[in-house]
């Protein structure tokens, strides 16, 4: 019995997110590339540390991030449909 790691959905949710809106900004390039490198950093980083430090099993940190994604596409889905 374990839960989903909240951590994994979190870097999903927030760390992704803001990936995403960074390419969308008008940001000069180089200062675009380097921010996405340390957001996609963050992304990766924080479930691998869930399993590496032994927080969390492999299944868990999966439904994280899927729960994750799911709850992204959500509020990506309501705010085009307010932004038109």
């Amino acid at each position: 019995m374990s839960y989903p790691s909240g951590h994994s959905a979190t870097a999903i949710t927030f760390f992704f997110g803001l990936l995403v809106l960074v390419n969308y900004a008008g940001m000069p390039h180089p200062v675009k590339t380097i921010i996405s490198i340390v957001l996609g950093i963050c992304v990766l980083g924080i479930p691998w540390s869930r399993l590496s430090l032994g927080a969390h099993y492999l299944t868990d940190v999966l439904g994280g991030l899927l729960f994750g994604i799911a709850w992204l596409a959500a509020s990506i889905a309501v705010y085009l449909s307010y932004a038109r």
